[in-house]
């Protein structure tokens, strides 16, 4: 391994892919990592060289192109293992959106849209983690690796055709960014199920997650064989005070009496915590629900000017980023910081158009109802 690794520093650039199992710990469980040169793939077994390090280093080298596809767990055991995010990451399935084509298109679909080659993927469900590995796991895993410098090239030469190289590693620096504060500040009111939760509910949401988190490492297990999301909403919901009235909700009626405790320990947590330390509820429902429906609106002329741009509009933005927009605007744009479709390369693509929507400058009307563009979209000034 130390040979292909100063092989892949004199070249400066391989290609990546993993293969991981989440059942049944608390970080997904690496089993397989293969590496790609122009000329040569190697597979290594972390079961057998547990120590990786090597390989991670030239990940987070940023003088070292590694070239993958859907890299964000790889991006993560990076990060667990140097403490720094890939150096220079060109991530395939990203780069394919700024050349029109969908997003996100899995292996396959990408090797055959950029080069017209067809891939057996017959191994996604396989067990990576029992030994030995069989033949087609073999096979599939050097497939995995086997196409990616060629796409690599051929993309590369599109974006700049395209001019969109910035806006690729625009995008994948947020990305990875992202990446790294979810790791370092997990995102606790994701918990599914706390829409019209009080502010008092929310904070033992809150206390009910990191105790989960605290719980999930310590025992290195998956975070839902401690507590599902909709155990802690119902605590949360309940706030029961005792350990009777915990057991009465459906999920706790056979907990052990430690781990009833510590939830009870947390929930009286959120009980007592001052005013001033609640999370902020969320915004009115009137006020969601105009956004909600301006944001339908605007999706449809996302639609039309990602066609026009070559550009999949679900990179582009979600139905969240479009409420977020909608917001700022209806705030009087008084917002210091600006939304997603206002900045970089998106608000290049669809920033103007959106806000223009908004400010009633612009025209949608059907155009074509059984058409591929069955939109007419106009500014005022030129209907």
């Amino acid at each position: 391994m130390a040979d292909v690794c100063r092989t892949i520093r004199h070249r400066g650039a391989f290609a990546l892919d993993t293969e991981f199992v989440t059942e049944h710990t608390y970080y997904p469980e690496l089993a397989l990592v293969q590496i790609a040169l122009p000329d040569e793939i190697f597979l290594i077994d972390p079961l057998a060289v547990p120590d990786l390090g090597e390989v991670w280093d030239l990940v987070a080298d940023p003088s070292i192109v590694s070239i993958m596809h859907g890299a964000e767990q790889e991006a993560r055991f990076c990060w667990q293992e140097t403490g720094r995010m890939p150096g220079a990451l060109f991530d395939v399935q990203l780069a394919v959106a700024f050349t029109g084509a969908r997003f996100p298109l899995n292996y396959a679909s990408l090797v055959q849209t950029v080069l017209g080659v067809r891939t057996r993927q017959n191994q996604t469900r396989t067990d990576w983690i029992r030994r030995p590995l069989a033949a087609a796991q073999l096979c599939y895993a050097v497939e995995d690796v086997d196409h990616l410098f060629p796409v690599h090239e051929r993309l590369m030469d599109q974006l700049h055709e395209l001019d969109r190289v910035s806006w690729l590693e625009e995008e994948n620096a947020e990305r990875l960014a992202s990446v790294e504060h979810d790791l370092n500040h997990p995102r606790w009111w994701r918990v599914s199920g706390t829409q019209g939760l009080s502010r008092r509910s929310l904070a033992a949401v809150r206390e009910l997650f990191f105790w989960r988190e605290e719980v999930a490492s310590r025992r290195d297990m998956p975070r839902r064989r401690v507590l599902r999301d909709d155990l802690i909403v119902s605590a949360a919901s309940a706030l029961p005070a005792t350990e009777d009235a915990l057991r009465r909700l459906r999920g706790f009626e056979k907990r052990q009496s430690r781990e009833v405790e510590e939830v009870l320990d947390r929930v009286r947590r959120a009980i007592d915590m001052p005013e001033s330390e609640l999370p902020e509820s969320r915004r009115p429902r009137g006020q969601q629900s105009l956004a909600r429906m301006l944001s339908l609106l605007m999706e449809a002329v996302l639609e039309e000017t990602c066609v026009d741009q070559q550009v999949d509009a679900s990179l582009v933005g979600t139905a969240s980023d479009l409420r977020e927009l909608v917001r700022w605007h209806l705030a009087g744009r008084e917002d210091a910081s600006l939304p997603a479709l206002k900045r970089g390369w998106r608000a290049a693509v669809c920033g103007d158009i959106l806000e223009a929507v908004l400010a009633g400058e612009v025209h949608v009307s059907v155009a074509d109802p059984a058409g591929r563009r069955p939109l007419a979209i106009e500014r005022a000034d030129q209907a």
